[in-house]
């Protein structure tokens, strides 16, 4: 292949880049807004402040994670990158993000976006858990109570008045 060829094949496959990166901003743009028109904030302001920090975490983010992954190949060819970031101790996690250049933001492991998903998931995950601890012990109250009430041992007394 000479150097023309290349050089178009390499600005066709940067094209390719390009439109997909493009379509999937755009596609990142419209959920943003119809989480936003969902929670009442559809064409307001605040619309664009949220969708403008979103952006610019979801960039100081990946960016990190890119770094990340050039200064160290054990987080590069690691299947879950973040579980492997993670396992470091705090001085090792230190020395990595010292050698990061100025211009990235460093980002502690709790401030992932997966981890700030997570804890924001947590009262849900809370509630779901006391939910089904209390399912279960009217389930086993239910099991304990209903032979005897069939059998006649226990009644239910009418705590109703009875009007005349």
């Amino acid at each position: 292949m000479n150097e023309t060829q290349q050089s178009n094949q390499n600005l066709s496959t940067q094209t390719l880049t390009t439109e997909a990166f493009t379509a999937q901003t755009k596609a990142l743009i419209d959920d943003l807004k119809s989480v936003c028109a969902n929670y009442g904030l559809g064409n307001d302001g605040n619309e664009f402040k949220i969708i403008t920090q979103v952006f610019l975490y979801k960039f100081l983010n990946d960016k990190f994670i890119h770094q990340i992954k050039q200064l160290d190949n054990n987080i590069k060819n690691a299947d879950n990158w973040e579980e492997a970031l993670t396992a470091y101790s705090a001085e090792d996690y230190e020395m990595l993000t010292m050698q990061l250049s100025e211009s990235t933001a460093v980002i502690r492991p709790d401030h992932f976006i997966s981890s700030l998903f997570a804890k924001q998931n947590q009262p849900i995950d809370k509630k779901r858990e006391n939910i089904f601890k209390e399912k279960q012990k009217l389930t086993e109250l239910r099991d304990w109570l209903l032979p005897m009430l069939m059998n006649g041992q226990v009644t239910v007394k009418n705590s109703k008045k009875q009007s005349n």
